[in-house]
């Protein structure tokens, strides 16, 4: 998955999004948003035991399983960009989801995401 289409599932989330993939989020914001990936990005893949390496635009592929890009990282996402555009309530929504779902990853998901298919 891209980085691209991570960060538009987080504005989806948001309710930031239109279905035909317009958004409502500043130019200061739209500016930020591959650090705000990365910064997510990184924060994951320490969670998941791997080392990182930002990526360069949002067109680059993001390095981690599908649990970890379709459940965890919209949220951390979506967390700082609702903060960012000033948002407080939905900044601690998706911070409390972020955090609960970061949580649940546990140390046997953590080797699976080092050393894949290891177990078939």
């Amino acid at each position: 998955m891209t980085g691209s289409e991570v960060l538009q599932r987080s504005l989806q989330l948001l309710g930031y999004s239109e279905g035909n993939g317009n958004s409502h989020i500043s130019q200061v914001v739209r500016n930020r948003a591959l650090a705000v990936v990365n910064l997510v990005y990184a924060e994951l893949s320490r969670n998941c035991g791997k080392d990182n390496k930002p990526i360069n635009s949002l067109s680059d592929e993001i390095e981690l399983s599908d649990r970890v890009l379709n459940e965890i990282m919209p949220c951390g996402i979506a967390m700082y960009l609702a903060n960012a555009e000033g948002d407080a309530n939905n900044e601690a929504f998706w911070g409390r989801e972020y955090n609960n779902k970061r949580a649940t990853l546990t140390r046997v998901e953590q080797i699976k995401d080092v050393i894949p298919n290891v177990w078939g």
